[in-house]
């Protein structure tokens, strides 16, 4: 599993697509979890995170299809990953 961290609300979600595959994870965190509230997005996998400290916050909603995490929960998900990818783009 490959872990992508997306920092950006402008990300290239188009080309995240092209190289994220379904076993692969995406973190929604820092502005990236603007995307949370972004309707219409054909994410790419069903594993969606945001972390909580970044949405509460921005005090976003998020859709019941992204789990929120803690930073426990996202150091755990960094180690679990064979890769990790800061798309910023």
């Amino acid at each position: 599993m490959k872990l992508f961290s997306v920092i950006s609300p402008s990300a290239d979600i188009a080309a995240l697509n092209q190289l994220c595959q379904a076993q692969d994870a995406i973190l929604l965190r820092q502005d990236g979890v603007f995307l949370c509230s972004t309707p219409n997005i054909s994410w790419p996998t069903a594993q969606l995170f945001a972390l909580a400290t970044d949405v509460a916050v921005r005090q976003i909603q998020v859709p019941s299809f992204i789990t929120v995490i803690d930073d426990t929960q996202w150091v755990e998900l960094c180690i679990a990953a064979e890769q990790n990818v800061l798309w910023n783009n």
